[in-house]
């Protein structure tokens, strides 16, 4: 494929812990698309290398909730003190008991029961599956709400994590209550999320050295990239949003990750109001949010924004475990999502393939769900290629065991995984890791959340 460009020789901008770092940068429009041996993105990045640890819940139900977030299906709840066997009253967002499911918009759902939330309801929220064991039913403490409904039997399981059946359907996010547009061949909800049942791979595949021996919870992932009719709805809402407080210290965590959460010291990073992001995110001629398309994937979005949407749609960023974990189909190890076959048009949208025009045009971006042919195994659509999709971690090396891990060091910069619409088919692959600093936006980068 001809491309217009002239090469340069860089020492910094791109890095993959399987290649080297030098790279030929080729210029293109208004975008700087950089080549490297397997990798081409509209940005600069550099490495950032840091390792946390994850410390492991407590095995008693004592007032950290550790019991309660360890012990049957459910996680802890956001700004709510779970139990052994259930939770304290949550705020107007609802928390999550140990082994409760997640509360209305005003109540928080315990383990066992609920208590009201600071919002009057008529009832207080229904009571979990119970965490250890069975909690008592809520009492109306604040607000006027009855009390909850009684706790469940108590959970059998010592594993971690919310827990669902395979290929069950989530609720879906807030950015879907008032759109019209509908994604896929089925022509379903845009917001459609599919749960991942946990387990256990080998994180990197053959692609990276060293490897890891990692674990992860019961997940739900979106089918679909956010899509600009989606992202269009968060700008809507952005300054009620912002002019509430949000996003608050901890917001959107991974329930088993301690300091996952968002911090307020980031706040500063994201435009102040509605005005600015609606044109921060139109950063040049692939800008998909100026292309008037509600199916199309957004782009154009820093990490800070990727994060920040997610957690007013409801959910999270994924983690860069949870995402290969669900490209690679878990113990399978797959090569690509949909298998050990390489990439073709008919499976993946990438390498400016969508037509038979010469070079990269905007027309080579696709609406969410165009390959169903590439579809992973637990129905996600365009896991490789199209966007690349940010997820929570720093880039950092891969720890040995890696169990609900995620490295979340302020580093310097921040993973992205999946390659996309403008890469080659190298880039496809499911454990192929990309870092680019937080701030960065582009017309090849997009978003994913979790739930």
């Amino acid at each position: 494929m001809e491309r217009e460009a002239h090469d340069v020789l860089t020492s910094a901008c791109l890095c993959y812990a399987e290649h080297p770092l030098d790279a030929a940068v080729t210029s293109y429009l208004d975008g700087v698309m950089m080549r490297g041996s397997t990798v081409r993105l509209l940005g600069f990045g550099a490495i950032a290398l840091s390792l946390v640890s994850v410390g492991s819940c407590a095995s008693s139900g004592e007032s950290s909730g550790c019991k309660g977030a360890c012990s049957g299906s459910g996680a802890a709840g956001t700004e709510s003190a779970a139990g052994g066997g259930g939770a304290s009253s949550g705020d107007d967002s609802g928390g999550v008991g140990g082994g409760g499911s997640p509360g209305n918009l005003e109540s928080g759902a315990g383990g066992g029961g609920a208590e009201a939330g600071e919002t009057a309801r008529p009832e207080g929220g229904a009571g979990g599956a119970g965490g250890a064991s069975g909690g008592s039913p809520g009492t109306p403490e604040a607000g006027s709400g009855a009390a909850g409904a009684d706790g469940g039997s108590g959970g059998e399981s010592d594993s971690p994590g919310t827990s669902c059946t395979e290929g069950s359907k989530g609720s879906e996010g807030l950015s879907c209550r008032e759109l019209s547009a509908r994604c896929g061949a089925t022509a379903e909800s845009c917001c459609t999320n599919v749960c991942v049942p946990g387990g256990s791979f080998t994180l990197g595949g053959t692609v990276t050295a060293p490897t890891s021996q990692a674990t992860v919870a019961d997940f739900h992932l979106d089918k679909y990239e956010v899509s600009v009719g989606r992202f269009n709805a968060f700008v809507a809402s952005y300054d009620a949003w912002r002019a509430a407080g949000n996003p608050r210290q901890g917001a959107a965590a991974h329930p088993l990750i301690a300091e996952s959460g968002w911090r307020v010291s980031w706040t500063a990073l994201l435009p102040s109001n509605s005005s600015i992001l609606n044109s921060s995110v139109r950063c040049g001629t692939y800008a998909t949010g100026s292309a008037g398309r509600a199916q199309l994937p957004m782009n154009c979005v820093s990490w800070y924004e990727a994060f920040a949407f997610c957690a007013w749609d409801g959910g999270r960023l994924p983690t860069e475990v949870e995402w290969e974990y669900a490209a690679a189909a878990g113990s399978e190890g797959r090569l690509y999502p949909w298998g050990a076959d390489p990439p073709t048009a008919d499976r993946a949208v990438y390498d400016c393939l969508a037509n038979d025009t010469p070079g990269c045009r905007f027309e080579e971006i696709l609406v969410v769900g165009s390959k169903p042919s590439g579809v992973a195994r637990w129905a996600q659509h365009d896991l490789a290629g199209s966007m690349w999709e940010w997820v929570v971690d720093s880039r950092a090396s891969y720890p040995p065991v890696a169990v609900n891990y995620a490295n979340v060091s302020d580093g310097s910069t921040r993973v992205v995984r999946g390659g996309s619409w403008f890469n080659e088919a190298a880039d496809m692959r499911a454990a192929n890791r990309l870092d680019i600093e937080p701030t960065t936006r582009n017309g090849d980068m997009g978003i994913r959340c979790a739930r």
